[in-house]
């Protein structure tokens, strides 16, 4: 999942890359999400699927860095990532706070 392409290649070689409902099912879960926050007023004038592209995306990269020990490594040599206690946490709640302000 996370930077590997065996998965998808599984999916290819199994002849269920078209019609692959785990994943569809997920993304279709987040873009319902994105709708329903855009109802009440969240993300307005931006495409539904796009603002769930760059939220998928964007948790998906800080997993990413955190499991191939990019962050680790950064937080080591990088001042103001040494006084983050938590970084994926923090990471993510900055995440979310930058969401709230788009309404």
């Amino acid at each position: 999942m996370f930077v590997l392409k065996e998965p998808i290649a599984h999916l290819k070689g199994s002849c269920v890359y078209e019609n692959w409902e785990e994943g569809e099912k997920a993304f279709q879960a987040l873009m319902m999400n994105i709708a329903a926050c855009q109802e009440v007023g969240y993300f307005k004038n931006l495409d539904t699927t796009a603002v769930a592209l760059i939220a998928w995306s964007t948790l998906h990269g800080i997993c990413s860095l955190k499991l191939h020990g990019h962050l680790d490594h950064m937080s080591e040599h990088e001042p103001s990532l040494q006084q983050m206690e938590n970084i994926v946490g923090q990471s993510y709640e900055t995440f979310m706070q930058m969401l709230e302000r788009l309404k």
